[in-house]
């Protein structure tokens, strides 16, 4: 009501926890729906013909608030914030908390200041939701009703890492948990400062608590002292002359220990010449995944030292992944996967044990479908990854025709969540969420319909990250299995000081290979018009010309796709497609 009008929303009974609800109320409803405020009262108050009296329970709204003078400790660390933010970013201090913020300059481009700097504070806020606000005040209530009791106590951080993936993991009863692990493999360049590998390796132990975790007997990683973890340094030095590159990444993969929170180690191979020398990076998959490898390769090849001063980004990374929960339709999907017997395929040829496990092989498509299934699905009413699954769904089905067969869709990491903090300045840890199932039969009108309807239920329609495995039942057919990350930009860092040794290095571990992943096929936006294609296949459970068919078979489904949408209709009301061949 008035000037600072906004939604208020009354949950009873007093009892229940405000924050729990409004957390809910983000994922549940589209920002221009969240209310500003929740208010926890004893019941909903009546009028005389039995409805809810609007103007009754906002007047008990108030008189349950406390007194301006009684802010709480809360409410004084969000206003000091967003007083220093919105300060900063106006570069004016002489103003009122009730003054409106556009006549003071607010602008677009202020409020993704006034965004960014108070995710540097603790706190989350998109830059809309500043520009809806306008006013300190305003700013500061939304603050305090969205947030939780573990972001007000920036320095209580939680010491349980609650990953969905762990669980199932555990529900898995795989065995051995050690061995499934992933080794990257560098080549040492000319100039690069060896001497601050030790510190920055440190820092990164140091500062992300998913490195220093122990799983417990729950599934859980249990947050633990980074010095107890790691009482040695975590670089290891050998020579040339006493060990080999295969000894070293066998060491490196020996101690690793998953229950005493060891799920990191790094060992540098000396080699006569400094040029000639080899970093062999190790880590549990659990802790640590694709995009995670990219940030902790930049931080590397890094050319200014990393401060070693702790990161509250980090912690709050490790505070959101806790309060992360496993909807009921999640769980019922990966009590049917637990359920599923461990998969087994003949092999191809027999194993080579000089030869590594993992190959690599890499293909780039430039194609004008390419830029239309980007940059034309806002015409449509399916997004891009719809196009991209929709047209990769199509080739899995050349593998296998029965009904038995699904495609899987583990991954959903990053974008997927509206209250999910900036990864410019944080770094998230984490593998494996919330599948769901691709149908594998039909034509492209019946699965770009129900590709898009399984995406839509993911907050953010899916994220642009995910990982697909395809799995099969009986443990007699020939059919090879197909582990595959769908990544929908490009990510590959640029390294200054490294090479990256791709067929040394070794995403997916051999025994992982007995759940039927032996490929894994990475998709990029590498141009407007180009995808890239990496790939990485054990060579004794799929040959090069079959990995090499499959993309053949995806350039051809995603120009197919690309023809067949330029002739049908796209959209939700039925209308022709805005864009032609």
């Amino acid at each position: 009501q008035g000037q600072h009008s906004g939604l208020l929303a009354c949950v009873t009974p007093s009892s229940v926890d405000v924050a729990t609800v409004m957390q809910h109320l983000r994922q549940q409803l589209p920002t221009y729906m969240q209310p500003k405020q929740c208010c926890a009262i004893a019941q909903l108050p009546l009028s005389h013909n039995g409805k809810v009296d609007v103007r009754q329970m906002v007047a008990t709204v108030r008189n349950t608030a406390p007194a301006s003078g009684s802010e709480r400790l809360g409410d004084a660390a969000i206003r000091h914030s967003v007083r220093v933010c919105v300060e900063g970013a106006l570069e004016q201090t002489e103003f009122d908390d009730n003054e409106n913020l556009y006549v003071l300059g607010l602008d677009s481009i202020k409020s993704i200041q006034i965004a960014a700097q108070l995710r540097h504070h603790g706190w989350t806020m998109s830059a809309v939701q500043v520009m809806e606000c306008g006013t300190v005040n305003a700013i500061c209530e939304f603050l305090a009703s969205h947030t939780t009791v573990s972001q007000l106590a920036q320095y209580a951080h939680n010491t349980r890492i609650d990953l969905p993936a762990l669980r199932w993991f555990t529900q898995l009863a795989l065995p051995v948990p050690n061995v499934y692990n992933h080794v990257i493999v560098l080549k040492v360049l000319p100039g690069c400062p060896l001497e601050q590998l030790h510190n920055r390796l440190h820092t990164l132990i140091q500062q992300q608590p998913a490195l220093h975790s122990a799983l417990d007997a729950e599934g859980r990683l249990l947050v633990c002292d980074p010095n107890v973890c790691y009482p040695n340094e975590v670089l290891t030095e050998y020579s040339t002359a006493q060990w080999t590159l295969a000894e070293v990444i066998a060491q490196c993969n020996s101690m690793l220990d998953v229950t005493n929170g060891r799920v990191f180690t790094a060992a540098l191979l000396h080699a006569p010449q400094p040029a000639s020398s080899t970093l062999v990076l190790c880590a549990h998959h659990l802790c640590v995944d694709m995009h995670s490898w990219y940030l902790i390769l930049s931080t590397l090849d890094a050319v200014s030292t990393v401060n070693g001063t702790s990161n509250s980004g980090l912690h709050r990374w490790n505070d959101y992944l806790a309060s992360k929960t496993v909807d009921s339709a999640t769980h019922e999907s990966w009590r049917t996967v637990c359920q599923t017997l461990p998969l087994h395929f003949p092999p191809v040829s027999l194993p080579d044990d000089s030869l590594p496990r993992t190959r690599a092989w890499r293909e780039d498509f430039r194609h004008p479908c390419v830029r239309r299934l980007f940059e034309s699905s806002g015409n449509t009413a399916y997004s891009a990854e719809t196009y991209v699954l929709t047209a990769l769904a199509l080739v899995l089905r050349y593998y296998s025709e029965e009904p038995w067969c699904r495609i899987e869709m583990e991954g959903m990491g990053r974008g997927c969540w509206p209250d999910e903090p900036d990864v410019a300045d944080t770094v998230g840890w984490f593998t494996l969420f919330y599948p769901w199932a691709i149908p594998l039969h039909g034509d492209m009108a019946t699965l770009l319909s129900a590709i898009a309807s399984d995406l839509a239920k993911r907050t953010h329609g899916g994220g642009d990250y995910g990982l697909l495995q395809m799995r099969h039942a009986p443990e007699d057919s020939l059919a090879q299995g197909i582990r595959m990350n769908y990544i929908g930009v490009q990510a590959q860092p640029s390294l200054r000081y490294f090479h990256i040794d791709h067929f040394n290095s070794d995403i997916y571990t051999a025994p992982e290979n007995a759940l039927g992943c032996v490929l894994e096929f990475n998709i990029a936006r590498s141009a407007a018009d180009g995808l890239s294609f990496h790939c990485r296949f054990d060579p004794t459970r799929i040959a090069l010309n079959d990995v090499q068919l499959l993309l053949a078979r995806y350039k051809n489904s995603l120009t197919d796709l690309d023809a067949w949408l330029c002739q049908h209709s796209a959209t939700l009301t039925g209308a022709p497609t805005l864009w032609t061949l």
